[in-house]
């Protein structure tokens, strides 16, 4: 009985720390770490996310779907790493239609990072860098079409951390990202801060399923024009998600709902992952 409670919240743990720990820079992906919390000497995990949207204008149906892979990798129990690389979809349907589809890469990420634990809490810090590799296009952006790039190198850092309060798992994650300087036609640009904060909580029902109920908050401080700050460029949004996980281990799926409540007319994202993680024998504490 006492080994399958410790089994338990073991994995617990191993979910929460998918789940809280923020994607950097703009990325619009569930992208995850894999099983920082476990107790391993090393861990290699792939996963694969995708997420869906659908929106309606005038006679046109829009659906889009961000997709991502992800390597994530945990050396000598504390050091973590991860290479992210996002693809993003359009689809089209409609009389008026000029693409029925398009697709393209997105901005590749690569972090380095520790993690551990300080009494009864799992914490983590990493620092990552988003490079320009998806392409970027204003004129395209204006006209409604694909853009899956920023266009600007970021650089960022980011922390998580969860905790059990039986019978539940509290987590909670921050990330704060500046984009560096963007040559655009008539001046450059750079973004001062974009920052993330994430509050969840997350309940095992059994050995194998359970839930987590998560809110989001996103800022990003206006840009910096040719030196000149544009007001109009702040952002605020704010949503709420509820996702439903399954693991057996060495593989894990998770599925999920997302809602703005800033902009209430906005439609919901539906997303999903599975994952599957390679480590060495566990360790008991």
């Amino acid at each position: 009985m006492m080994t399958n409670r410790m089994h338990r919240w073991a994995f617990a743990l191993a979910m929460i720390s998918t789940m809280v720990t923020m994607p950097a820079g703009a990325q619009a992906s569930e992208h995850q770490r894999i099983g920082v919390e476990r107790l391993t000497d090393w861990e290699l995990g792939f996963e694969l996310g995708s997420g869906m949207t659908r929106e309606a204008y005038g006679s046109i149906d829009y659906l889009f779907v961000e997709s991502y892979v992800s390597i994530d990798a945990l050396v000598a129990k504390s050091l973590t790493a991860s290479l992210y690389v996002p693809l993003s979809s359009e689809f089209s349907i409609g009389g008026d239609v000029q693409r029925t589809a398009m697709a393209g890469l997105g901005d590749i990420e690569v972090s380095a990072g520790w993690t551990g634990r300080l009494a009864d809490t799992r914490v983590s810090a990493s620092l990552h860098v988003s490079i320009p590799t998806g392409e970027w296009n204003p004129y395209a952006a204006a006209e409604g079409m694909l853009v899956p790039g920023s266009g600007r190198w970021s650089v960022g850092t980011a922390f998580s951390a969860s905790r059990i309060l039986d019978p539940v798992v509290l987590g909670a994650a921050f990330s704060y990202d500046v984009g560096l300087s963007r040559v655009e036609r008539f001046a450059s640009s750079w973004r001062p801060g974009d920052m993330t904060l994430s509050l969840s909580v997350t309940e095992v029902l059994n050995d194998l399923v359970g839930y987590t109920l998560k809110a989001t908050q996103r800022a990003s401080l206006p840009e910096v024009w040719d030196g000149a700050y544009d007001p109009d460029s702040f952002s605020y949004t704010a949503s709420a998600s509820i996702e439903l996980w399954y693991s057996d281990g060495d593989v894990s799926t998770r599925f999920g709902l997302s809602k703005s409540v800033t902009n209430i007319e906005s439609p919901a994202r539906l997303y999903a992952t599975l994952s599957y993680a390679l480590r060495s024998e566990k360790k008991h504490e």
